[in-house]
């Protein structure tokens, strides 16, 4: 407090009043403004690796089954691919997202290719370990049964090695040599096989624990007797979800008729 004010709240008692008044003021006010901007304004610093994919499969007695796979980039830009398991394309919606209050997240898909929305569908999520539980989204379009995401296992970019196939009848098939039966699903979502002696390409989708494998395309080498080249590729024909647990990628076959296993290839 400079002298001059000192002297005039000394010589007029009102002014401490006054003072005091006017300081509570501006305090109460800018506190308010903060509060008030603060709530309305995006994390600026999103949780730590919120960024990735996530997905889950939704079905209903009156739908066809959906995978749903959600990317959040880091430069904050979103896309829902949406795949009715059909021979249609899939829907690819785009947008961007934002991260609110430290623990939510907002998606806004603003249009598809070709197409921008008149008013941007918005998706608000709350954070919950590695997966993203809406609390506000289109029923009509999502369904009532809830929309929870759960984030893709990593397991693309390796190079995994066929370790067995379990069968639900207690039977299994093991390779003899695990780096003849193998597997590589890139970022692009192309897949790459080695089975034996022959090679293929293929497309798939992950979607959280979901996976689906498509359009296979192999060479025609004829392996030796003893080749695995049948049941394995007959296996990846029928995928039906997928686990990252202590190392090993395992991916379970449909209807519960089996499980694959796969260790990461040593180089």
């Amino acid at each position: 407090m400079n002298t001059e004010i000192k002297n005039w709240i000394e010589v007029k008692p009102i002014g401490l009043l006054l003072f005091l008044v006017f300081s509570l003021l501006i305090t109460n006010g800018c506190s308010l403004w903060q509060g008030k901007a603060a709530k309305g304004m995006p994390c600026l610093v999103a949780p730590e690796h919120i960024e990735g994919l996530y997905g889950t499969k939704l079905t209903a007695a009156d739908t066809p089954a959906r995978m749903i796979r959600l990317k959040l980039s880091p430069d904050h830009h979103s896309e829902m691919i949406t795949d009715s398991l059909d021979d249609k394309p899939a829907l690819i919606e785009n947008g961007q997202w934002e991260c609110r209050y430290t623990s939510k997240v907002t998606v806004k898909l603003t249009g598809r290719i070709g197409q921008l929305y008149e008013k941007p569908e918005i998706i608000n999520f709350t954070i919950d370990g590695d997966s993203l539980s809406a609390i506000q989204y289109d029923n009509d379009k999502w369904g009532n049964e809830g929309l929870r995401l759960e984030r893709n296992p990593e397991v693309t970019g390796i190079v995994w090695r066929l370790v067995q196939i379990q069968y639900a009848n207690n039977t299994a098939i093991v390779p003899e040599d695990p780096s003849k039966y193998a597997l590589i699903l890139s970022q692009d979502g192309t897949v790459t096989v080695r089975a034996d002696c022959n090679r293929g390409m293929g497309t798939y989708l992950m979607a959280g624990p979901w996976l689906v494998i498509r359009k296979l395309a192999y060479t025609h080498m004829i392996c030796m007797e003893n080749s695995l080249f049948d049941p394995y590729t007959k296996a990846l024909e029928a995928v039906s979800s997928c686990m990252f647990r202590d190392g090993n990628f395992y991916i379970m076959l449909q209807t519960d008729s089996g499980v694959m296993k796969f260790e990461p290839a040593v180089e």
